[in-house]
């Protein structure tokens, strides 16, 4: 004898035996929490439930899930085409995304106005066929963008002036050009990390110090001008003495995340250490006599990175070289990312935040680029350094991006 239950038709898809809920938990689990299929299973298993599936069901669960927000998205087309109109028309931002020894691609064609993911689909390779294939498909169903972005790989700029008819313009990514810049910048900054941390050991010498200072409260400052208040208000040496050491050893904290070139935590380390002796000096020019075997200990490891004695000429010129390369690089960036709208609290701000402009601002920044590009060709014409030229020769490199790239600003 066969049931029917009005209740499982609900909860169960036809053909399954695991309940949408299930599906959707799984899913969010895998796809918005970022879990790997064991911790999926360690998660079902523990919980009040204690859901015990093999890690192939929860594969399975996972894809289903997936199958389930296509149907969702092509239902709701309509109302994406919606928004597109709403907004004028889209930004087609596409890209390739796989996970580490996987055989496919999930590639992404993403409105950058909206923000919607237009399609989504996996393909073997990044090849012109492939990409061609899935670009044709988003003019069929949205009609012709109004500009396309994409990273610096070669066949992306072709592919889109032919899947389009060459009448739609192409941006490179600015995050994706920067990001190229870490050629010139690794070198140094591996040889001051080993010389800094493995050749001196200061990082290990300075948490040795710090252990070695009986701990009053617990206090610990991640801006110096913190710092200089507390020893104003308190005028403790060997506290504030403390303060300086714990701020010098987070010197990774100043960095945002990007890597190499956006971030140089050890050359933001050596700065630390310049900038923590001249205070440190100040601190303790009237101290007892008591503490000052600190302030020797602290004088001696740092006498290895101040005194010219010790420096090798490659670690004066690395320090040298990152600062005039970090110099230039920061300030194309800043062109890029127009100065004018950049936050007070983050200076760089991550160069995909979006900026409502206004027509008069959308328009400087042509003008601001020219005067970037002429104020390197003035520099480079003055500069005598060959390593120095090549950095400045990297930055003029954007009037190429832009040629290419058929003069689109900031769409992105």
């Amino acid at each position: 004898m066969k049931y029917h239950s009005q209740l499982a038709t609900e909860i169960v898809d036809r053909g399954f035996r695991v309940t949408i809920d299930m599906v959707v938990k799984v899913g969010l689990l895998r796809y918005r929490d970022h879990l790997q299929l064991e911790e999926i299973k360690t998660f079902l298993k523990c919980s009040p439930a204690k859901i015990d599936f093999p890690i192939s069901t929860i594969g399975i669960i996972a894809k289903r899930f997936l199958k389930f927000c296509k149907l969702f998205h092509e239902k709701y087309e309509y109302r994406i085409k919606d928004d597109i109109n709403a907004n004028g028309g889209f930004v087609a931002h596409y890209d390739g995304t796989t996970e580490k020894k996987s055989s496919t691609i999930n590639f992404v064609v993403k409105d950058s106005l909206s923000e919607h993911i237009l399609i989504s689909e996996m393909i073997p390779s990044e090849s012109y066929a492939e990409i061609s294939q899935i670009l044709r498909k988003v003019k069929f169903k949205y009609g012709y963008p109004l500009t396309t972005v994409s990273d610096l790989k070669p066949g992306f700029l072709s592919v889109s002036k032919d899947s389009f008819d060459k009448k739609v313009p192409h941006k490179f990514c600015d995050y994706h050009f920067l990001r190229t810049f870490k050629v010139d910048f690794v070198t140094s900054h591996n040889f001051i990390k080993t010389r800094l941390c493995k050749t001196w050991k200061i990082t290990s010498s300075l948490q040795k110090q710090l252990k070695s200072i009986e701990q009053l409260e617990k206090k610990a400052y991640n801006h110096f001008k913190e710092i200089e208040k507390h020893w104003n208000d308190s005028k403790d040496v060997l506290q504030t003495y403390r303060l300086v050491l714990l701020w010098i050893l987070k010197f990774k904290q100043a960095s945002s995340g990007k890597g190499i070139p956006f971030d140089l935590p050890y050359l933001d380390l050596y700065d630390r250490l310049i900038q923590g002796k001249k205070f440190i000096d100040m601190i303790f020019a009237e101290a007892d006599i008591a503490i000052k075997q600190h302030y020797c200990y602290f004088n001696t490891l740092i006498e290895k990175v101040e005194n010219t004695r010790y420096w090798s000429p490659k670690f004066r010129k690395s320090i040298k070289m990152l600062k005039f390369s970090r110099k230039w690089f920061n300030k194309l960036r800043s062109v890029l990312m127009l100065g004018i709208l950049q936050d007070e609290q983050d200076r760089l701000a991550p160069l995909s935040k979006r900026y409502r402009l206004t027509e008069e601002e959308a328009r400087s920044i042509p003008k601001n680029i020219k005067s970037f590009l002429e104020e390197i060709e003035t520099e480079i014409s003055s500069c005598k350094n060959p390593e120095r030229v090549k950095i400045l020769a990297r930055c003029r490199y954007l009037d190429y991006m832009l040629s290419i790239g058929r003069g689109v600003f900031r769409i992105d």
